[in-house]
């Protein structure tokens, strides 16, 4: 009897931090140019506590894409296995065996968006980045996935009345470092001199309704904040888009470009590599100039 799985897949695009802060789109293909001649063995890394590895690659010359197969290589707590009317019973893994949990990407290097199939049990889009840094091991800064962020978010605020409220929540800020022409580096700066880990600030008017905060301002920096994802666990706005209208609560990072597609499963199947990247590439194709619309106005000049 088959079954349908609904699967979610988040969009980004790809860039190079260097150690200043200054950052570039980067063209994954360097990266995929130096792994994959590397032998699956020596493709292992450790990610958060379990082995990860590039497990297959595929180039669809058609379109000029690329599909990435990633895993998750866990020996920890393996499953049971067992009959009907059998007792269930550990499977038993070899010394160099292990159980995968594995996700793809699709990687469109005309525009450097990847298109990140999620799953619970492998490896996060932030698991992927650290994976790939790993292997790249460039000393002079990191390869970071950036949400694309859809086109409402900012066409909403841009189009409020007024913005009453702003709230950001950083994270890891040992390992924040800002580009130097942000406007909040400062603040960013004076968390750091009390060897703060997280830091949170709030900016509104309190309860005075007749004042409304500077709308360009918050807005750009809410697009120069777009790019440090990684450290930012919170980011709401609260704003009216008419003077009688009710106060809405926006989170920026639930606004991002996300697709769901529906696969046709067998019982005790798993998802097929090449019946995957047919349906990403389906629906990437018909996204595309949306999603690139996107980056001409969420993307940070």
């Amino acid at each position: 009897m088959g079954v349908n799985r609904k699967i979610k897949f988040d969009y980004f695009q790809v860039y190079f931090i260097d150690n200043k802060g200054d950052d570039y789109l980067f063209d994954l293909r360097l990266w995929i140019d130096k792994v994959k001649n590397i032998p699956l063995e020596s493709r292992n890394k450790v990610c958060y506590n379990d082995e990860a590895r590039l497990d297959k690659i595929f180039y669809d010359a058609e379109n000029d894409f690329w599909f990435l197969n990633f895993a998750r290589l866990r020996i920890q707590n393996p499953p049971l296995k067992g009959k009907i009317n059998t007792v269930l019973e550990p499977i038993n893994l070899d010394d160099d065996e292990y159980i995968g949990e594995d996700i793809t990407i699709l990687y469109d290097n005309k525009n450097y968006i990847i298109m990140v199939q999620r799953n619970l049990h492998s490896l996060s889009p932030s698991g992927i980045e650290n994976y790939i840094n790993l292997m790249w091991q460039d000393q002079n800064g990191t390869i970071e996935f950036r949400p694309i962020i859809l086109n409402d978010t900012i066409s909403r605020l841009s189009k409020a009345e007024s913005i009453k409220k702003f709230t950001v929540r950083f994270a890891n800020l040992e390992e924040f470092v800002p580009s130097e022409n942000i406007g909040i580096r400062a603040i960013i700066d004076k968390f750091k001199d009390f060897d703060a880990i997280i830091g949170e600030i709030n900016i509104g008017i309190g309860r005075n309704n007749k004042k409304r905060l500077d709308n360009s301002k918050i807005i750009d920096t809410i697009k120069e904040l777009i790019i440090y994802r990684n450290n930012i666990t919170k980011a709401q706005v609260a704003f009216k888009e008419t003077d009688d209208g009710k106060v809405e609560l926006i989170d920026l990072f639930e606004h991002k470009a996300h697709d769901y597609i529906i696969f046709s499963l067998q019982e005790r199947q798993s998802i097929g590599f090449e019946y995957i990247i047919d349906k990403m590439k389906e629906r990437y194709i018909e996204r595309r100039a949306k999603l690139v619309e996107n980056l001409k106005v969420g993307k940070v000049d």
